[in-house]
């Protein structure tokens, strides 16, 4: 009994595949991400255009999916790659040969705040401000308690319910205990690094 187009385009199996080479095309940069459904149609709409090239004597229908599938996101990667050079932009995960280094990443060849403006992330703060920053937190962890101390550690992986069960200390008594050190933050001027 073989596998009809619509059987094949419905299956979860082929749902999952295409997503999956979606997804990564959006994460290189290929497409952007408000442009997902359009492109898991596009995916699809080609892959059916192959599907009458099945033959379920020389295969199973899976294989024939990830096989078309990958070869349809890798066209359109190719295709999405011709058009920025056309336009005169590249993706930073392509890669260009440097002299003396051979193949590399073009993002590995521009500075930390350029990668960092592109690509739209927080900046990174700079060596200078990462110094002044373990500074002024060792001046705030100075004036802690041991007990205080502990209670910082351990909210680093447990929730105040665990702490609280784990100490056998009332949730209100350990959330009193974080304001005192919450406010000790917040006069060093360092409210940004604590979690709600």
């Amino acid at each position: 009994m073989s596998i009809t187009a619509k059987e094949v385009s419905d299956h979860p199996f082929t749902k999952s595949v295409i997503r999956r080479h979606a997804n990564k095309l959006i994460q290189k940069g290929f497409v952007d991400r408000q442009d997902r459904d359009s492109l898991i149609q596009e995916i699809l709409t080609r892959f059916l255009q192959c599907w009458c090239k099945f033959d379920e004597d020389f295969g199973h229908h899976k294989s024939f999916v990830c096989t078309i599938v990958s070869r349809v996101a890798s066209n359109i990667a190719r295709e999405q790659a011709s058009r920025a050079k056309a336009k005169g932009t590249v993706s930073l995960s392509c890669i260009i040969s440097t002299p003396g280094e051979g193949p590399t990443e073009l993002a590995a060849t521009i500075g930390e705040d350029e990668l960092d403006r592109r690509l739209e992330r927080k900046p990174r703060m700079s060596s200078v401000d990462r110094v002044a920053l373990a500074h002024d937190l060792k001046i705030v962890l100075e004036t802690l308690t041991p007990d205080q101390i502990a209670l910082v550690e351990r909210l680093k992986s447990q929730t105040l319910a665990v702490i609280s069960v784990e100490l056998g200390i009332p949730r209100s008594t350990l959330t009193s205990r974080l304001a005192v050190i919450r406010e000790k933050f917040r006069e060093a001027g360092l409210q940004e690094y604590l979690q709600s």
